[in-house]
């Protein structure tokens, strides 16, 4: 699942380049699955629901948001920024936790 974020997160930082715009067509489909999915994988986190749910409402290619170019870099940064957060954190909670063998014990 990290490594899904990483790629997903570099993808995002991706659009910050002038891409010719078949290239933001095909981001806004993979984006909407992608914000579905770990919608759906996190779902015991309510915070997280709410801003993937969101970033799949506002990526969805049905009907387009005419959102300006710097909006859209600062709005690819903030997802990003919170899928490379949410690795990390995740990484070092996984690594504070003690192992199930130990408390068996």
């Amino acid at each position: 699942m990290n490594y899904f974020k990483i790629f997903f997160a570099l993808f995002c930082l991706s659009c910050l380049f002038d891409m010719p715009y078949s290239y933001y067509e095909l981001f806004r489909i993979v984006a909407m699955t992608s914000f579905i999915f770990l919608c759906i994988k996190e779902k015991d986190n309510d915070v997280m629901v709410l801003i993937w749910v969101s970033s799949a409402i506002i990526v969805q290619p049905f009907y387009k948001f005419y959102i300006s170019r710097e909006i859209w870099g600062f709005i690819d940064i903030f997802w990003a920024t919170i899928l490379f957060y949410s690795v990390f954190s995740s990484n070092i909670l996984n690594k504070s936790k003690p192992k199930k063998s130990m408390l068996k014990k």
